[in-house]
């Protein structure tokens, strides 16, 4: 159950407003803050956030099960600007918020929500559209531990180096950075 403030509340009870989408992205560059309001920025606790941009924020759920959620941004004309911003830093695994803002029909009050909380996983462009989604904080308790390279992989970077060919013959971790175990059943024999 969530617990409301009581501007939200009274703003919800009156039955006559609006909401909009707050977005951050908080990128190695910079933090890039948008809102799903096609026709002007959106002032808010002193951030200015660039209205006519965000085109669609995929509907959030919520459950009482944990849950590796994803949900997709969808960016109007594949922004060059935006574009270049996301690609000049590592925005990958960055962290992404999405915020509901209400406000009332005559604009002196305002309240918002946490909607969904999460890290940047993917992006892509297709029909001029800029599409990034997003994985829940819980999808990393799904991520894969340990090496994540292998042969092909490396010869991407290096065509010449054959180290991983015999990887597969290593059935031991090596323990890197690590001095060697000791191994206490033999008991220093």
């Amino acid at each position: 159950m969530r617990d409301l403030d009581p501007v939200l509340l009274e703003i919800l009870q009156s039955r006559s407003f609006i909401f909009l989408h707050l977005l951050t992205m908080e990128l190695s560059n910079g933090n890039l803050y948008l809102t799903d309001d096609e026709n002007a920025d959106v002032q808010h606790e002193g951030t200015t956030y660039v209205g006519g941009k965000l085109n669609k924020v995929d509907s959030v759920s919520y459950s009482t099960r944990l849950s590796t959620n994803d949900t997709t941004f969808k960016f109007n004309d594949a922004d060059k600007t935006m574009l270049a911003l996301l690609l000049q830093g590592n925005w990958q695994g960055k962290k992404v918020t999405v915020e509901r803002l209400y406000i009332s029909s005559d604009g002196a009050k305002k309240s918002k929500i946490l909607l969904w909380r999460g890290s940047l996983d993917s992006m892509n462009t297709k029909k001029s559209v800029l599409s990034i989604t997003a994985a829940s904080v819980w999808a990393q308790f799904d991520a894969v531990r340990g090496r994540k390279t292998n042969s092909a992989s490396q010869q991407v970077y290096y065509p010449n180096d054959k180290g991983f060919d015999e990887t597969p013959l290593i059935v031991k971790d090596t323990p890197w950075g690590k001095a060697n175990p000791v191994n206490v059943n033999n008991k220093g024999r």
